[in-house]
């Protein structure tokens, strides 16, 4: 058994800390305080999930595309299952009818019309699922570092461009390409070793922070 890595560990449960803290407050999102803060943490609490789990990408591993659909998409159904159980139940015996018809209820439950109505951070799952199973054809690459950063970059406009539309598609693709380039320095930054060339140049990273928070300032 690999040793945990203590330090990936709790910085996933700063990263849920801060997930909790952004859904708490959208109610009061219109202070400019707390909005100020939900902006903040909306900045970079997902983008850091992907990030963990690209810097943990192993791809040798054995039975790697079964262990995923073990850990991301049967969750996924499962929950799916037991949200639509759950909510149709108290519905049904609120109002006499179903909370929506059944045609419906199936595209949300795959997630095909571009939205999960029965319980909605289940995207994640089917989004982190996409991108790891792409992303071990993407690490095949290897040897055409320069490929590999085109379709990143490529990656990141298709996102922007498809989240500008402000619509919601099938298996949350505008997410994936928004998301693939945070899943892609996770990688690099694991692979190259960049947090231990970090921690050998803390004058340099003091002066980059100094640099920065005065550009903020101003």
């Amino acid at each position: 058994m690999q040793e945990r890595m203590i330090w990936l560990d709790n910085l996933k449960a700063y990263g849920i800390i801060l997930v909790i803290i952004g859904h708490s407050i959208v109610i009061t999102a219109a202070n400019d305080s707390t909005g100020m803060l939900m902006k903040l943490i909306y900045s970079f609490h997902m983008p850091l999930f992907f990030f963990i789990s690209g810097y943990l990408f192993r791809p040798n591993q054995e039975n790697y595309f079964y262990k995923k659909w073990k850990v991301l998409l049967l969750p996924y159904l499962i929950f799916q299952m037991i949200s639509v159980v759950f909510i149709n139940v108290f519905y049904y015996i609120k109002t006499g009818g179903l909370e929506r018809e059944p045609l419906n209820t199936l595209l949300s439950v795959f997630y095909i019309n571009g939205s999960i109505g029965w319980n909605s951070p289940l995207w994640f799952l089917i989004v982190l699922l996409i991108i790891e199973l792409v992303f071990v054809g993407f690490n095949k690459l290897e040897n055409k570092r320069w490929l590999q950063v085109t379709l990143v970059i490529a990656s990141c406009i298709i996102g922007w461009g498809l989240s500008e539309t402000g619509l919601k598609y099938p298996f949350g693709i505008h997410i994936v390409f928004g998301c693939f380039c945070f899943y892609y320095l996770g990688n690099i930054t694991e692979k190259y070793d960049l947090l231990g060339w970090l921690e050998t140049n803390k004058k340099l990273m003091c002066i980059i922070v100094f640099q920065f928070r005065n550009s903020v300032s101003y």
